[in-house]
């Protein structure tokens, strides 16, 4: 089971803002943190890996990378909690010098 997404308001608070364009909708969003991840939906609403994780260097991150394993292995990620929860943790913070 999935868990909701996160809100806008507790979105903002981890750094995160909103990009696409209005009227928002699911399956278009998009969101860039303060430190330069970015984060896209797909674009199909059934998909069951539907966000992707670019890094503040424009390379895709996934899955993997919660495991300890290279950032180009896995999925992409299930859920935009998931991905907020990794981006917010050590490792990224540690991914983020290795890419520099």
């Amino acid at each position: 089971m999935r868990l909701p997404a996160p809100s806008a308001k507790a979105m903002a608070a981890a750094g995160w803002t909103r990009v696409d364009p209005r009227p928002w909708g699911k399956c278009s969003a998009r969101w860039v943190h303060s430190r330069g991840w970015r984060i896209e939906h797909c674009g199909h609403p059934t998909a069951n890996h539907p966000w992707v994780l670019y890094a503040p260097d424009g390379r895709m991150i996934l899955t993997g990378v919660q495991y300890g394993n290279p950032p180009t292995y896995g999925t992409a990620w299930n859920s935009l909690a998931d991905v907020i929860e990794w981006v917010a943790s050590a490792a990224a913070r540690t991914y983020e010098v290795r890419a520099a």
